[in-house]
């Protein structure tokens, strides 16, 4: 089933579970790597994000980091104050 509640509400409780998932990623640095993607920087500088999800991953699951990059589409984010 879906979640139940408010858009606020919603957005509090993945806001939770998020946090959640990156502490116990970040309590565990033996079982994981984690490369954390700030959205708006992405969209602010697709190259350098591209490139550094490319080194992370691997040039074989990454062959054309630039191909990534040219996907951005910034008119299509949208800024929230």
């Amino acid at each position: 089933e879906g979640m139940a509640g408010t858009e606020e509400e919603i957005a509090a409780a993945l806001g939770r579970h998020r946090e959640e998932v990156l502490d116990f990623v970040r309590r565990h640095p033996q079982a994981f790597e984690l490369l954390v993607v700030d959205y708006p920087e992405l969209v602010g500088d697709p190259e350098r994000w591209a490139a550094r999800v490319g080194e992370f991953l691997g040039p074989e699951l990454v062959p054309h980091p630039e191909r990534m990059a040219g996907a951005v589409r910034p008119e299509l984010h949208r800024n929230r104050s």
